[in-house]
């Protein structure tokens, strides 16, 4: 079962209640097709999910050598 949140209201019949925007409710993939199907007439975009996607973190490799800073060169100026 996945969560959703509600972002438009409606009247989920086989619940028999009122689904009010902001609303989270856990349907399975069959039940969450289902209400998709039966409110495209209506414009759809009733449900959006609201699982966490995991996103990955970049990898921060540590040495035991201190950085070493990068200077630039100073260049002169031909006279």
């Amino acid at each position: 079962m996945s969560k959703y949140k509600v972002i438009k209201e409606f009247t989920d019949a086989q619940a028999k209640r009122v689904r009010k925007i902001g609303d989270e409710i856990e349907l399975t993939a069959e039940r969450f097709a289902e209400l998709e199907e039966n409110l495209q007439p209506f414009g759809g975009g009733y449900l959006e999910s609201s699982e966490e996607v995991a996103v990955a973190e970049p990898v921060i490799e540590e040495t035991s050598e201190p950085a070493k800073k990068e200077t630039a060169k100073k260049t002169s100026k031909p006279k």
